[in-house]
């Protein structure tokens, strides 16, 4: 049998409230229009027999245009899905659904109009949402403006009363039948948006809301929170801030930019992204239809003054993303952020930020100023705004902070030089012709209906709608591409700095976009290396982020005090829109893994050895991560000695990642055998050349070589020391060097000329993890000669590519073994000729990306492809 002709139906379902319901199916029978509209009441198992008679006599007098069906009760959502399987099944081809619930009301054209408008919106809309007109208790509310995805998750401004296309339901949209307790419908248009769908208003739909005293919705709301702690976890992915930031690059852009010489705006999220282009006037109108209504129009939270060429400048050093998430924060306390570039010629690069008072601020050389959008509109509609325009004065006061951008000489431009304060000028004609547009604004307001929802201007808050969240690094990925953030306390010339830096190239070389984040410390050296390695460099300026809590000790281990003092969720939005984080030697970045983790962001901390203090007690970064364990995902640990000692300290078999050492630098193709053919060139009677590179204090032995060099003063040994006193223990003792100490050199070119000229590489530390320098010396074919510590016998074969030394026994049998040692290879050139070549022939196959095979498979990210997902 055919089904009869259908384009509407209304689903009412119906619990213990039969009086309504004949009103209900009363204003589906006056509906008007063109459209056959059928209605299926739903009987969720009422024990009032008048909701039965009344369904079956309306479904007998209707003569097929109300279905009445009964079922077992289930509850709101269950009812209203059995309604829609029933339609799906009785009236196949509806091209409509409406959810009318019995104790509401339509007009005899709420159909028709829902209908038009829905025809009328573009292909995304799935649904049409009404204004909510209150009877019983009347009060009256908008719902007016473009659709809000993001508004939408801080709160339900659609209700289930809304007009729904057929293919919106042919998607799989549901409601949840375990939401008993409300909110149900909020769930529902989550389900939807989630799958590309979108809402659009219609103001005066005839839809009308019976508001009581008591009534299921006043019942959610005293549940709330344990409702949408329910909705959290549900949409966590939606929830999480990759997918936030997309939505809000959409609907809300962040940044405002104005360029001096520019027609035009830039509104944007991340300044690398294609903008939405906008002329000045139009942004004019935007700004006053936001200040107008705030509820329902939308216009960036801060504005951005910038001379032509900055912003892009601070793209080409990383350092764009962190300046405007800086500058937000900022703003918390100051009005505007002023920002001037130093440029310096050492491999360096930095964000300095200050909360002093303006005179110290650099307003008349800034390249850029960001203000925020609520103080630009007080500036606006102030008719003698004396107060924002005594920036240019000398008693700024608190009006400003400002932040100091270090930059590299080589990236100094000479077209964005401005003096004169050519951008704060700028600032303050934009505010005039704000105020202007402002004063144009009629005094009349359309709107009779009040606006009860939260400002469009807090739509960031989102963020937080899941966990404690600060300001949002402005960052949108690529579709389909990693994020891998390395999290380092400071980036200067030491060991850990470049094995993280050899970490993050081959992450990037695999398709991710890798991210440095330092805590700490407001500058970094091997600035160059940096800017090659990582998309962004950022900066988490925080007093006392590293400090430790030294109060709660985990086996002698101190805790972070960032966790117990500090607020993290600063922190916490600087890294929620990664994928993958390396935490190496930061105290502060153990306190953010856990909300980090909770996001589904993978959590892996670095170690690298385990350090003695000066009375031999274990000491240092894997012991300060053990009361950390179940924060992290992965230990990656850099040989075979701290994976046993990671096990023997209770971390899971299945956490811990071996990812071995390889040569911190890349060797042309050719020059190791170059230098070792060059050393066999060189006559037998020639001195042993004998090389010291490294830090110059107590851990690498400096006392030992001191007394190593002094027994090795003769013709047959040539010594260089390379290298830089630390501490100033170590500094008396230099002074007596017989050689000139060299300072430290930091290219391969460089460190491969020190590692050709040497014959012989020393390291007399007394503790190590796995050095750097010993396979780079193998892989140059310079044999190294080291104190049997940490690791390093995962490295030197004794006797075979290298010599080890007993670092237990007394100091003058050690110094005694390395004179013994190299007083062996000086009498014995054939062995050392032996040697060198297994050391280089040891090194030919290691390399970082072989070595980190086993890290991709833990993080998800398969050997044979790379990390496009």
């Amino acid at each position: 049998m055919k089904a009869p002709p259908c384009d509407i139906v209304i689903v009412i379902p119906v619990f213990k409230q039969p009086a309504f319901l004949v009103e209900a199916l009363e204003c589906v029978r006056r509906q008007r229009g063109s459209s056959q509209v059928r209605a299926v009441v739903v009987d969720d198992g009422c024990p009032f027999p008048e909701t039965q008679n009344i369904g079956n006599a309306y479904a007998r007098a209707s003569d097929g245009r109300i279905a009445y069906l009964r079922r077992k009760n289930g509850g709101l959502s269950a009812a209203r899905n059995a309604g829609i399987t029933f339609a799906l099944q009785a009236f196949p081809d509806f091209k409509y659904l409406y959810l009318l619930d019995a104790d509401n009301r339509i007009s005899p054209d709420t159909m028709e109009r829902m209908r038009q408008r829905l025809d009328s919106a573009g292909p995304e809309v799935g649904w049409v949402y009404p204004d909510i007109d209150m009877f019983g208790y009347r009060q009256c509310y908008s719902n007016s403006g473009d659709y809000s995805f993001l508004a939408h998750i801080l709160e339900n401004y659609c209700e289930a009363g809304s007009f729904i296309s057929r293919k919106l339901i042919d998607a799989g949209v549901r409601f949840d039948e375990a939401m008993r307790f409300g909110f149900e419908d909020w769930e529902f248009w989550l389900q939807a948006a989630s799958k590309g769908f979108r809402g659009v208003h219609i103001s005066d739909s005839g839809f009308q809301y019976r508001r009581r005293a008591e009534s299921m919705l006043v019942g959610s709301e005293r549940m709330r929170e344990t409702i949408i702690d329910y909705m959290r976890v549900k949409h966590a992915k939606l929830l999480r801030p990759q997918s936030l930031i997309k939505l809000e690059e959409v609907e809300a852009p962040r940044f405002i930019h104005y360029q001096l010489g520019s027609p035009d705006v830039r509104a944007f999220v991340d300044p690398r992204r294609p903008p939405r282009l906008l002329d000045k006037a139009t942004a004019a109108r935007d700004f006053a239809r936001a200040y107008r209504y705030p509820k329902s129009v939308y216009f960036p939270d801060c504005f951005l003054f910038s001379a032509p060429g900055a912003l892009e400048l601070l793209t080409r050093a990383g350092l764009d993303r962190a300046l405007l998430w800086m500058a937000q924060n900022l703003l918390r306390e100051r009005h505007f952020v002023v920002v001037n570039f130093q440029f310096t010629d050492k491999d360096r690069l930095g964000l300095t930020p200050r909360r002093e008072g303006a005179e110290q601020a650099g307003v008349l050389s800034a390249r850029l100023i960001i203000g925020r959008a609520d103080l630009m509109s007080a500036a606006a509609n102030d008719p003698n705004p004396a107060w924002i325009s005594s920036i240019l004065g000398e008693n700024q006061g608190p009006l400003l902070a400002s932040i100091a951008c270090l930059l590299p000489e080589s990236l100094r431009e000479h077209g964005i030089d401005v003096g004169n304060g050519a951008v704060a000028l700028d600032l303050l004609a934009t505010v005039a012709t704000l105020g202007e547009r402002l004063r144009s604004l009629s005094d009349a307001r359309p709107e009779w209906r009040e606006d009860a929802r939260r400002s469009r201007g807090r739509l960031q808050d989102v963020y937080s709608f899941n966990f404690p969240c600060g300001n949002v690094l402005p960052h949108v990925a690529e579709d389909g591409r990693k994020q891998v953030g390395f999290i380092l306390p400071l980036m200067e010339f030491g060991g850990v700095e470049k094995v993280v830096l050899n970490y993050a190239r081959v992450f990037r070389d695999r398709g991710c976009d890798v991210h440095l984040f330092i805590v700490n410390e407001t500058e970094i050296g091997l600035a160059s290396q940096a800017r090659e390695i990582f998309a962004s460099v950022n900066f988490l300026a925080v007093p006392g982020a590293g400090d430790g809590d030294w109060n709660k000790l985990y086996y002698g281990a101190g805790a972070s005090q960032y966790a117990a003092d500090g607020d993290t969720r600063e922190a916490v939005g600087l890294l929620a829109t990664m994928d993958i984080v390396l935490n190496t030697h930061s105290l502060a970045g153990h306190a953010i893994m856990a909300s980090l983790r909770k996001q589904g962001i993978r959590t892996y901390v670095g170690l690298h050895l385990v350090e003695r203090s000066r009375h031999g007690q274990p000491m240092g970064n894997p012991n300060l991560a053990l009361p950390y364990e179940h924060v992290y995902d992965g230990f990656v640990v850099i040989s075979d000695l701290l994976a046993r000692w990671c096990l023997g300290r209770a971390i899971p078999a299945e956490k811990i990642v071996l990812a071995r050492n390889a040569a911190s630098y890349a060797c042309p193709p050719g020059a190791a055998e170059a230098a070792i053919a060059l050393r066999g060139e060189r006559r037998r009677a020639d001195s042993l050349r004998v090389l010291y590179l490294g830090r110059l204090d107590a851990q690498k032995g400096i006392d030992r070589l001191h007394e190593i060099m002094r027994a090795t003063n003769t013709p047959d040994f040539e010594w260089r020391v390379v290298g830089k006193a630390i501490l100033a223990d170590a500094e008396g003792l230099v002074t007596h060097f017989d050689v000139a100490i060299e300072p430290p050199v930091f290219t391969g070119e460089e460190l491969n000329r020190l590692y050709a000229w040497a014959d012989v590489f020393v390291l007399p530390s007394r503790f190590e993890g796995v050095p750097l320098t010993i396979l780079e010396a193998q892989r140059m074919g310079c044999i190294p000669v080291a104190t049997k510590v940490g690791a390093v016998a995962e490295i030197i074969q004794d006797g075979v590519d290298g010599f080890l030394v007993d670092n237990e026994n007394p100091e003058a049998s050690v110094v005694a073994d390395f004179v013994s040692i190299l007083n062996t290879l000086a009498a014995n050139r054939n062995l050392v000729s032996e040697i060198a070549q297994r050391a280089f022939a040891r090194q030919t196959e290691n390399n970082w990306r072989r070595n980190l095979e086993s890290w991709f498979e833990h993080a998800g990210l398969s050997q044979d492809r790379s990390a496009h997902v």
